[in-house]
């Protein structure tokens, strides 16, 4: 009997099924969203439409075949990856294929009706933001208002520079409140350290309840004689929420919210006087000096007014004469009369591999967005509210430095290189590989999430990196090139070890299918040789592919007819252990879990083991375990899954996952750092 290429062989169930699955999401999107929209205004059209987006996002997150999703309008990929998956694992995914395609298509319908309602949203200026005239558009979503870009950080301006006034001069006085009562004590350091706990053990812990969070904060020092009653509930719960996670929210930094502490500013207040909106920042910084207290800094130490202006432009001198010292060395060394023009090259390129690596490794990259000349006036702003509101201004000062390094040399090295050389490209060794062609490839193997989403974020990540960081294109491209040459190699150790546990039938189609596809490929490129677009195209990683496939067919040809008895008679006990569940200790190595151990300790997450963490602050262990995986300290497992687990070792409570904020963002970067150090 015939046998039918892989593809074919399933293509009329594909189509039936991806053709219900699309039915069903056009059918669900008109009966269920078209009609709620119709007695609504624009606002709440578009509203009801970013809820459902935001719905679905989360669904597709945990859904165990985001690839499926992605490319639910791709008939001809979408049956390649199914097929694939179909006849080597041996599964069968029509119904998380059907679900796939429908989520995808669905939301797709909710995109495309929700996209061309942001050319309706009304103009917001940075005039109107200021004379208090409120837009539901801009304050209640992310990304769908109406304002120009410079409008847009002129508010930002004005909300960054009156909530660090409010909170800079609340926080200092507060602290000098405090340094007076502390005079008064025999034991002062008993006193910081009970306000720390009762911040850490009491506030952080408080259910979002108006009561109970007003009982808790009536506790502290801070809040000794003032009325708790004059806050509004509602506010005050709203503002709360992003406390505990860390966050910023700007939403509620209005003229309208903190117009009232802006004017008994100008009275110079002697107790707590701000509203809801900028309350907790100002609670955060008092928690800051109560931990540098314990930590052993003088209690009677006065927290002066810092000069920001002076400490951004030292910084940016400290940066500039880096910045002439290096290009300086680069030029005294390109320009030697004895150097060849192939020497000359590969100097600039080990350069740029250089500083392509220190961006690569550099955590604060949204400095880049705000380097070129037209938006350097942002430079001031981003160093002065990520200062103030992080406590962290060293972090902040090196990131200007740093970024300044690589900006300004990485286009020395190209300006310098273009100049020499008479033209606009770079000649990186591999530049015309055919590296794109890998996410085809990929899709002909075996498809996992995790490698999935690495080449989504990578992509992702070329995008906003050209768009936004304006650093030399061929950074970018490198990029790209090693991480899908990295992705190529990892999905072909898959596709091996699939191979390696197919049915033997199921492996013959589908290497003789795949490999027939790869030659009518090459027939193709024969027949179209003498057309320009073929001219320049690589294909050194389709014919690896091929070279692949290829020892897998002649293995299966030079053994067909060895008859192998069974190697074992029976398997042993020992061979087959019981399967036990998963903990920290089966997760890794006793020298690494004494090292993991040994960090949470010294990063302050423990303390005799035991977890240290308030409920605000369990985003640093995510960043601890997101540092740990990268540097291969934890296996690649999913984050959700190494956080419970080394949740569950030290003692603390998960009741959701942990979601990002900047409390992981923030250990991360020491994670890698204490790593980096310690870890051999």
């Amino acid at each position: 009997m015939a046998v039918k290429p892989l593809n074919n062989s399933l293509k009329k169930d594909f189509e039936k099924l991806f053709k219900k699955a699309t039915d069903r999401a056009i059918s669900d999107f008109q009966n269920k969203i078209e009609p709620n929209l119709k007695n609504k205004d624009h606002y709440n059209s578009l509203k009801l439409l970013i809820e459902e987006s935001k719905r679905l996002d989360e669904l597709i997150d945990n859904h165990p075949h985001p690839y499926y999703i992605e490319n639910h309008s791709s008939e001809d990929w979408l049956l390649t990856q199914f097929a694939s998956r179909t006849i080597l694992l041996n599964v069968d995914e029509s119904k998380e294929l059907s679900e796939a395609v429908y989520l995808g298509k669905y939301r797709a319908l909710i995109s495309d009706k929700k996209w061309p309602m942001k050319e309706e949203i009304p103009e917001y200026t940075y005039q109107d933001f200021v004379n208090g005239k409120e837009c539901q558009y801009f304050l209640s979503f992310d990304n769908y208002y109406n304002i120009s870009e410079d409008d847009y950080y002129k508010i930002r301006d004005w909300q960054s520079a009156n909530l660090i006034k409010i909170v800079g001069y609340e926080y200092r006085m507060l602290i000098a409140n405090i340094q007076a009562h502390c005079k008064n004590l025999s034991n002062p350091l008993e006193f910081i350290i009970a306000e720390k706990e009762k911040l850490e053990n009491e506030l952080d812990k408080t259910p979002d309840n108006p009561a109970l969070l007003k009982k808790a904060l009536a506790k502290l020092f801070i809040f000794k004689g003032v009325n708790l009653n004059k806050f509004s509930d509602e506010l005050l719960i709203r503002n709360f929420k992003p406390y505990k996670s860390g966050e910023i929210d700007w939403k509620c930094i209005t003229p309208a919210n903190i117009e009232a502490p802006l004017k008994k500013l100008q009275r110079k207040p002697k107790t707590i006087f701000s509203s809801e909106a900028t309350l907790f920042y100002t609670i955060n910084k008092i928690t800051d000096w109560l931990d540098s207290v314990i930590k052993g800094k003088p209690i009677q130490e006065p927290v002066i007014e810092t000069d920001w202006q002076a400490i951004l432009a030292n910084a940016q001198n400290n940066a500039l004469l880096q910045v002439e010292q290096l290009t300086t060395e680069i030029d005294e060394h390109v320009y030697q009369p004895d150097l060849s023009n192939e020497e000359i090259k590969d100097y600039l390129i080990e350069n740029l591999e250089t500083y392509r690596k220190k961006f690569n490794a550099f955590e604060e990259k949204y400095f880049f967005h705000i380097l070129r000349d037209e938006k350097k006036h942002l430079l001031e702003r981003m160093f002065i509210t990520n200062s103030f509101l992080s406590n962290d201004m060293e972090r902040q000062i090196q990131a200007v430095i740093e970024s300044t390094i690589i900006y300004e040399v990485s286009w020395h090295v190209v300006q310098t290189y273009c100049a020499i050389f008479d033209t606009h490209k770079i000649d990186f060794p591999g530049k015309n590989d055919g590296y794109l062609q890998i996410m085809s490839l990929m899709n002909q193997m075996v498809i996992e999430k995790d490698l999935y989403n690495e080449m989504r974020d990578s992509m992702d990540d070329f995008m906003q990196h050209f768009h936004s960081y304006f650093l030399p294109i061929e950074m970018h491209f490198q990029n790209q090139r090693e991480k899908f040459t990295e992705l190529f190699d990892k999905s072909l150790d898959r596709l091996q070890e699939s191979l390696d546990e197919a049915d033997p039938t199921n492996k013959i189609i589908y290497l003789q299918s795949r490999l027939k596809e790869l030659r009518q490929s090459e027939n193709k490129i024969k027949r179209h040789k003498h057309e320009s677009w073929f001219d320049k195209r690589e294909f050194k990683y389709a014919k690896l592919f091929k070279e692949f496939l290829q020892i897998e067919a002649d293995f299966i040809r030079e053994t067909k007819d060895i008859d192998l008895p069974p190697l074992l008679k029976a398997p042993s006990p020992y061979l087959l252990p019981d399967s036990q569940p998963q903990n920290f200790e089966s997760l890794v190595s006793e020298d690494k879990a004494a090292f993991i151990m040994k960090m949470l300790e010294d990063l302050s997450i423990t303390l005799n083991g035991k977890s240290q963490l308030s409920e605000r602050r369990k985003g640093a262990l995510r960043g601890i375990v997101e540092a740990l995986k990268e540097n291969d300290i934890l296996p690649n497992r999913s984050l959700e899954t190494l956080n419970k687990l080394v949740a569950d070792k030290i003692g603390l409570t998960l009741k959701s996952k942990i979601d990002w904020s900047k409390t992981s963002d923030l250990y991360l970067a020491k994670g890698k750092k204490y790593i980096s150090e310690n870890y051999n």
